[in-house]
C-alpha cells in the first residue's frame, strides 16, 4: 500500500521534529541498522534538495543558472553513455496509463504535462518491478517535480522515482555527470550527482513530458557514487522492462 508524507507530517512538521533519530547527523547512524520511516523521509528529502537548484534553473530562466568560472568545471565530460536504439525506433516506457516516450521537451513550456511517476504509475506495476512500500512526497507545482521513494533490502540505501522540468542541458550546468555506467537498454541515459556530492546519484532520460529517472540516496555522504549510479540505472531499466 502506498503512503502520502502528507497524511503522516508535512515537510515543515518533519524538520520541526526534536526527535534524537531526525537531528543526529545521517552519518552516526551505524550501516546496516534497521532504518526508522522519518530517517527515509529525512534521506528523500535530501535527494530532492539535491535537485532543487536544478529546477530553479528551469523555473528562473536558464541564463539564471551561469556558468561555470572558467578552468573549474563544474560538470564532468558530456556523459556518452547510451542504451541501443535503432534507426526509426520510437523508445519508450509502457505503462498502464500510456506509454512516456523518450525524446525531447521544452523545459518552459512543458507546465502541467509534466510526467507524475508517482501518480501515474500503479502500486501493481511498482511491486511488479519490484519496488513495493511507495512513500509518495507529491507534485510540486511551483519547482515543477514530482517524487516518491522506496525502501530496499539495504537498510543504507532508498530508491526513488522522480520527474523534473530540468532537462539535460539544464543538469548540465549544474551537476557532476558521471561516466561508465550501464544504462541497459534504455537509449540517452545520463547519470550525475550534486555538485558537492553527499550520497546520491541520479539516472535520468528526457521524455517528451519531461526528465524521468530513479535516484538512489545513502545515508553515508561517502558512498560510492558509481555503486549507487548503478543502483539507479537497474530501477530505471526495472520500469523500462514492464
Amino acid at each position: 500500500m502506498s503512503r502520502s508524507i502528507s497524511s503522516i507530517l508535512s515537510i515543515e512538521e518533519l524538520r520541526a521534529v526534536p526527535s534524537d533519530a531526525i537531528e543526529r547527523p545521517l552519518s552516526s547512524r551505524p550501516r546496516g541498522q534497521p532504518a526508522a520511516e522519518l530517517y527515509g523521509f529525512r534521506l528523500w528529502g535530501y535527494a530532492m534538495n539535491a535537485l532543487r537548484s536544478l529546477v530553479v534553473c528551469v523555473v528562473a530562466g536558464l541564463a539564471a543558472c551561469g556558468s561555470a568560472p572558467a578552468n573549474e568545471p563544474l560538470t564532468g565530460a558530456e556523459p556518452t553513455t547510451t542504451g541501443p536504439v535503432q534507426a526509426g525506433e520510437v523508445s519508450a516506457f509502457h505503462f498502464r496509463s500510456g506509454d512516456l516516450v523518450i525524446g525531447e521537451f521544452d523545459p518552459h513550456t512543458i507546465g502541467s504535462d509534466l510526467f507524475n511517476p508517482c501518480a501515474e504509475i500503479s502500486d501493481e506495476e511498482f511491486a511488479a518491478a519490484g519496488f513495493v512500500g511507495k512513500i509518495d512526497l507529491g507534485y510540486d507545482s511551483t519547482m515543477q517535480r514530482a517524487s516518491c521513494f522506496f525502501e530496499t533490502d539495504n537498510p543504507d540505501i532508498h530508491v526513488g522515482f522522480l520527474s523534473t522540468a530540468a532537462d539535460r542541458a539544464a543538469s548540465s550546468q549544474q551537476a557532476r555527470f558521471i561516466e561508465g555506467i550501464d544504462p541497459g537498454d534504455i537509449p540517452h541515459v545520463y547519470f550525475y550527482e550534486p555538485p558537492a556530492g553527499g550520497g546520491v546519484c541520479f539516472a535520468v532520460v528526457d521524455t517528451v513530458r519531461g526528465a524521468f529517472g530513479a535516484s538512489a540516496t545513502s545515508y553515508f555522504p561517502d558512498e560510492d557514487v558509481t555503486s549507487l549510479c548503478e543502483q539507479a540505472s537497474r530501477a530505471l531499466q526495472a520500469l523500462y522492462s514492464l
